[in-house]
């Protein structure tokens, strides 16, 4: 059993004992090197994880800028060493340098606590009240006591149990597209070695 880390954790992982069909064919992909067969593999689970990322897309609330949506991506989910596997990650990006990143998907995800502040009474930075603009009445208000917390509006989540169900079927799929490109193809084109040669 590999080992996993939940914090890293992909969406999909492919595990080809569910493919026994493919067994035989499989043998095309011995002669390849193990960046390539990870390549490979790469491409079966981002295609598997397409309609989730296309129904996440649609299901995630606009806002003022679109950027929680324009966020959603799949990216590669890979482990090397002991326990070594490839799969990929559909959804926000959250960490990183990328100019789609964004911090407050988990957020519009699971809601906030719904909870009350009172401005504290005695001299400092307690004293200060609570300030901000309000699109509604279009003015700086200022208050001693607010409200706040956000509702939760899960788009993630419903996004993954609504698709699912569909990995399997793409993913074989697209494995005997591709193998059957692999078989035809050339050693030099395809990264490996035609079966029936050494």
């Amino acid at each position: 059993m590999a080992l996993r880390s939940a914090k890293y954790a992909p969406n999909v992982v492919l595990n080809v004992e569910q493919l026994k069909y493919f067994e035989e064919k499989l043998k095309v992909l011995h002669g390849m090197t193990i960046k390539k067969r990870r390549r490979e593999f790469q491409k079966l689970t981002n295609y598997a994880l397409a309609p989730t990322k296309k129904r996440m897309k649609a299901l995630a609330p606009m806002g003022k800028t679109g950027s929680l949506k324009k966020s959603i991506t799949t990216a590669k989910a890979k482990k090397v060493g002991l326990g070594s596997r490839v799969g990929s990650r559909t959804g926000p990006v959250l960490k990183g340098k990328s100019k789609r990143r964004v911090a407050h998907a988990h957020l519009v995800e699971l809601g906030t606590k719904k909870k009350m502040k009172t401005l504290k009474k005695g001299i400092g930075f307690g004293a200060k009240p609570f300030t901000f603009y309000s699109v509604r009445y279009r003015k700086v208000i200022r208050k001693a006591r607010i409200h706040h917390g956000s509702k939760a509006r899960p788009f993630i989540a419903p996004a993954y149990r609504q698709t699912k169900h569909e990995y399997v079927p793409r993913i074989k799929e697209k494995l005997r597209r591709r193998l059957k490109a692999l078989l035809v193809g050339t050693g030099s084109k395809s990264g490996i070695t035609k079966i029936g040669k050494s």
